[in-house]
């Protein structure tokens, strides 16, 4: 049942490898909490399923793509708000739901002169301090009419 499930996701769904293990893995908590702390189920029906993730290779911007992106003018306004956003992560390595959190109290003036943003990520609730290039600060300029940040 569970092979023809991932055929399904796979071939009906157009769904991915990777993605279609991943929402398995998900039902199998699901199945695990009925086999083992409900005893709704006499045997673990993914006993038998293997399903293994692809590894993949992740591509990555070079310095000129990026600048690229940076200098790119979109017609809407609304995708030249997402190439900065996108471009701040990219100088950052802060998700969008990190950016989405900051406020002006995030960002501080370091003791050696530079801006920081110095928060706690949503994810994982680790403590974050990130030292703002140039580029990141010339956002936040840019938006900080905007909302608190941006």
């Amino acid at each position: 049942m569970l092979e023809r499930f991932e055929l399904y996701l796979k071939n009906e769904k157009k769904i991915g490898h990777n993605t279609a293990i991943k929402y398995i893995q998900a039902a199998r908590k699901i199945i695990n909490i009925a086999v083992h702390k409900y005893y709704w189920l006499d045997k673990d029906p993914f006993s038998q399923f293997e399903g293994k993730l692809k590894e993949v290779e992740t591509v990555y911007l070079d310095e000129g793509e990026l600048t690229r992106l940076e200098n790119k003018v979109f017609e809407s306004e609304r995708l030249n708000i997402v190439r900065d956003l996108f471009v701040f992560t990219c100088y950052t390595s802060y998700s969008h739901c990190d950016i989405d959190n900051l406020t002006k109290d995030s960002i501080v003036k370091h003791f050696d002169g530079q801006f920081w943003i110095m928060t706690s990520r949503q994810k994982t609730d680790i403590e974050s301090n990130v030292m703002l290039m140039p580029q990141a600060l010339s956002i936040i300029e840019k938006y900080k009419i905007i909302r608190c940040v941006f």
